[in-house]
Formats: structure tokens, sequence, C-alpha cells
């Protein structure tokens, strides 16, 4: 299951985005093949003090032709190392091995060049891990970027 060390996560979902902290088992969330799944388990546990994976923000630009340049700057946030994202290519890397240049799996069909990978120190972890698990496709978008559940 991925875990993110915050509730304030974009989640995709048949009714609209919704905070990752605001999910519940039931809700439809979209998947990486684009259709609607529902959650069946929602997670949120204390942060344990022994977890050595990592977190990260990760930052990527996204084509959008009504912004100066033809890109903007988006992000996932707070996620933990040791979980696979989408590639475009179909395959999927764990998060600690993102680097920039990395081609991401977004929203829309869309992808999205990494233009930055950074390690979020220990003291800003935050209190609770939070995570889900998706019925049959076992994927979400979270802040715009596929991950699996």
């Amino acid at each position: 299951m991925t875990l993110f060390c915050s509730g304030y996560i974009e989640i995709k979902t048949f009714d609209g985005t919704k905070w990752l902290k605001d999910i519940k088992i039931g809700d439809l969330v979209l998947t990486h093949l684009g259709n609607y799944r529902e959650v069946f388990q929602v997670k949120k546990i204390r942060y344990p003090r022994c977890f050595n994976s990592g977190v990260f923000d990760i930052y990527f630009l996204v084509e959008d032709d009504a912004c100066k340049g033809g890109f903007r700057e988006e992000g996932i946030h707070r996620i933990t190392g040791d979980h696979l994202v989408f590639c475009s290519n179909g395959t999927k890397k764990f998060v600690r091995d993102i680097k920039k240049g990395d081609i991401l799996s977004i929203s829309k069909g869309r992808k999205a060049r990494v233009i930055l990978s950074l390690e979020i120190p220990k003291e800003n972890h935050g209190e609770f891990l939070y995570g889900l698990e998706i019925k049959k496709d076992h994927s979400y978008y979270a802040d715009n970027v596929c991950v699996n559940d």
C-alpha cells in the first residue's frame, strides 16, 4: 500500500477531488485504466519511529498551452520512498529511485517530466501515514500522479 505522510494529498474521485484524509471506504477513485473503482481499505497509522524508507516530494513539469513557456510545475508530496509510481512507458518505479528527467504517468493520459526529487527531513514527516487500497485495478491518482495501492 502506498503511504503518504500527509492527509492533504489530492485524490481524484467520482465526486471530484478530495483530500486523502477525507476518503472513505466505498468512495470511487480514478485508476490507471481510466475506471472508477471502489476503495475497500483506508489506512491511517501513527508514524513509526523505525520508518527508514524515506519520504519525498517529487516536482515535475506538465505541458500546458495556457502557461507562459507551455509548461507548469506540479508535484506529488510526502510520498514514502518504498512505494511505486507509474512511469509513462507502462513501467513502475520506486519513489526513492525517481530522478530528474524521469517521465511519470499523470491524470488524463498525460506525461510529466521530473525536475526535482526532494527527500524530506525526518523532523518534517508528520504524525500519521495515510493510504488506500482499491478494488481490481490497484491504483489511484494522488496529486495527479498514478500510484500503486
